[in-house]
């Protein structure tokens, strides 16, 4: 197995705990790769565990359920606001249609920005988007 690219804006919490075992779990499967770093397993295995203890922290955290709202509602917002920009851009006025195709312009540049972040940085990027 071959990892090509791995974008980390999309590995926090769980993913990365997932994505470190899935690699453990792999490494011991080798028996080449054991051979070379097979004494550094029994600390990876710890540092793993340790790992998940923090972040089963975090995911029963009283803060996580209302944040994941709060990041559902933002963006629930933001893909209603795209579709109120879409929909201008039938408009029967000329002008309207204009400022729709700006705003579009806008949207579409943004949106890789603000879909794949961090709850704290997609609240970067609306903020810079909105000025």
């Amino acid at each position: 197995m071959k990892i090509k690219f791995i974008d980390l804006s999309h590995v926090h919490n769980e993913e990365h705990h997932q994505f470190l075992s899935n690699y453990y779990d792999l490494l011991g499967t080798h028996t080449s790769v054991v051979s070379i770093i097979g004494p550094l397993m029994p600390e990876f295995a710890e540092l793993l565990a340790k790992e998940k203890q923090l972040v089963d922290v975090v995911v029963k955290s009283g803060y996580t359920e209302r944040i994941a709202l709060a990041d559902k509602r933002r963006d629930r917002a933001i893909r209603g606001l795209h579709a109120t920009v879409k929909s201008f851009l039938n408009h029967f006025d000329p002008a309207t249609v204009d400022a729709a195709k700006l705003i579009e312009i806008r949207i579409q540049a943004f949106r890789k920005e603000i879909n794949k972040k961090t709850y704290e940085a997609e609240e970067t990027a609306i903020t810079i988007f909105v000025d």
